[in-house]
């Protein structure tokens, strides 16, 4: 579906867009056939890892009628979600760093921006999503394995847990990864850190969804 919606401003922001900023992006809920699959990877030496597992902290932003995730929701394109993210390793935590997602007719691209971006479209911190994320290459794609996925409410105490894990293969969109079709057995899903936080903590329906 396509509407003309306020995401086209937003996109005035950045400069232009080149074809090789989209790429692809599969998910898959990892079972254990899919955890298998990682392991006889590993050792094929097929799969690498890139660097030492870390947790990501995101904390999303979104309109006060949450537009984001309203259009999320109802496949809207061109849409897009605004995150601040950053990195926990030991004790320590990265700089954060703004990240604008788009999904538009040409493709998915994200764009590194800044604070005054939310504040010049009066986008809010809504919810916080933590967990633990694994690297890997294959081929020309990069894997990531998330889990022990938690969701806190930015504003007050709600939080939930999720009970699945996700497995996340990203390549260029002009560069199919090859190795990407051995992963076609596994069906793709829609999973949405940022929707099934919205979800889980009930904010759809404190902002009328």
């Amino acid at each position: 579906m396509q509407k003309k919606n306020k995401s086209m401003d937003y996109l005035k922001y950045f400069p232009r867009i080149e074809p090789t900023d989209f790429r692809t992006e599969h998910k898959i809920l990892v079972t254990d056939e899919v955890r298998d699959w990682i392991r006889m990877q590993l050792n094929s030496g097929s799969l690498a890892r890139l660097f030492a597992d870390r947790i990501v902290v995101s904390t999303y932003y979104d309109t006060e009628d949450l537009t984001c995730w309203r259009d999320s929701e109802e496949g809207m394109v061109p849409r897009f979600k605004l995150r601040k993210r950053c990195y926990q390793e030991n004790s320590s935590y990265s700089e954060s760093k703004f990240e604008f997602k788009a999904t538009l007719a040409e493709g998915r691209v994200k764009l590194i921006t800044d604070s005054g971006f939310a504040h010049m479209f009066a986008l809010n911190p809504v919810a916080t999503v933590s967990y633990k994320r694994s690297y890997f290459s294959f081929g020309d794609s990069r894997l990531t394995f998330d889990r022990e996925i938690l969701y806190r409410s930015y504003v007050g105490i709600g939080q939930a847990r999720e009970e699945n894990s996700v497995l996340e293969i990203k390549h260029p969109r002009t560069a199919y990864g090859r190795k990407i079709k051995e992963l076609a057995y596994f069906r793709d899903t829609r999973f949405s850190k940022y929707s099934n936080a919205i979800e889980k903590l009930g904010l759809g329906l404190a902002a009328g969804g």
